[in-house]
């Protein structure tokens, strides 16, 4: 049940990439004469692909220790387990998520790329593949913080023991996300300040 449940949404993800696919493809969007303005780079969407990588990882070094048909996904909020599942099941839906969000970040990167919504100007303040980086990479808030999810199961099935609360993790991590992305603002408007100075 639990499987079904975590291939619905990829099958309806898959569904909606296959429909924008035929709908560009009616459009000539594909069309051999259409150069792409930006190449795909791998730092577009490094992030990512690191959790990825990490994740497997993690997996691999817990599976052996996490109990066969009984593994514990879902806590109360004062830590004890409410929902549960088998290994396979359970390092699976964690495996296809991280995989889903790598495909989302290159679809986004591959569309923005692809799409000349983007030009590299002189004189602008924000290169286009700073933005193409910054927007292959947005996705690694979400996909830390489901890592961070699937270590808290996996320690709490092998040890009986919680890092952290997933909850205050979150918070933390968006809060650095939120502080980092200030600074980034601040920084490109003291550079366009810069810029406009005689």
């Amino acid at each position: 049940m639990i499987i079904l449940l975590a291939l619905v949404p990829v099958i309806i993800f898959v569904g909606i990439l296959i429909a924008v696919w035929f709908r560009l493809r009616s459009r000539g969007f594909f069309a051999g004469e259409q150069k792409p303005k930006f190449p795909l780079r791998l730092r577009y969407i490094i992030g990512p692909l690191v959790l990825l990588v990490i994740y497997i990882i993690i997996a691999a070094v817990f599976y052996h220790m996490l109990p066969t048909e009984q593994v514990a996904y879902h806590f109360l909020t004062d830590g004890t387990p409410d929902a549960y599942g088998s290994r396979v099941a359970v390092v699976g839906i964690g495996l296809v998520i991280q995989v889903v969000l790598v495909l989302i970040s290159l679809g986004i990167v591959f569309g923005i790329s692809r799409s000349g919504f983007l030009s590299n100007q002189d004189g602008a303040v924000v290169k286009a593949e700073t933005i193409l980086t910054y927007m292959g990479n947005v996705l690694v808030l979400p996909q830390l913080i489901l890592l961070f999810a699937m270590y808290d199961i996996f320690s709490y099935n092998s040890y009986q023991v919680h890092p952290l609360p997933v909850w205050l993790f979150a918070v933390i991590i968006l809060a650095i996300a939120t502080i980092g992305f200030f600074f980034l603002l601040v920084s490109y408007a003291l550079r366009v300040n810069r810029q406009n100075k005689p």
